[in-house]
């Protein structure tokens, strides 16, 4: 396991076992779709995510060509909006969980911004994954504006 700081957040990473799954999963949620969505997303994801992103998920073992889901929310005028999710094996130590529960039951997202089009927040309350429910993993959740 290491120690991995990003801005506010300190993160405890099993980078050999994140590595080794996403060498497993074939192809990521946008890759294995056929919705005109999916395959927009596809068609920009290099441009979609900043450097310190990308070097970020290097540290943490992610292929950052597989994500779990995107989901296509609407923007304004011509704008897109991208909110998806990413995970890897390890705990979230030291800074605030990004889906924080209401009084009413729900949730809220907070995420942090990288640039003037990128968020991105960790979060403990991880679902649903490619990993097995009872591995300790952390969701990484983001969100991106395309013109």
């Amino acid at each position: 396991m290491e120690i991995v700081g990003y801005r506010d957040w300190i993160l405890v990473v099993d980078k050999e076992q994140t590595e080794a799954l996403y060498r497993q999963v074939e192809m990521g949620g946008t890759q294995s779709c056929v919705c005109d969505t999916c395959k927009y997303f596809e068609a920009i994801t290099d441009d979609v995510y900043p450097d310190e992103v990308r070097q970020l998920f290097e540290k943490l073992g992610i292929d950052i060509s597989k994500n779990y889901e995107v989901f296509d929310l609407e923007g304004e005028g011509n704008e897109r909006c991208f909110y998806g999710v990413f995970h890897f094996k390890g705990d979230l130590i030291a800074g605030d969980d990004c889906w924080i529960p209401t009084v009413s039951g729900g949730y809220h997202l907070e995420l942090l911004p990288v640039n003037d089009i990128f968020m991105i927040g960790f979060s403990k309350a991880a679902q649903i994954s490619f990993f097995e429910k009872e591995e300790e993993i952390v969701e990484i959740k983001f969100m991106t504006k395309v013109s």
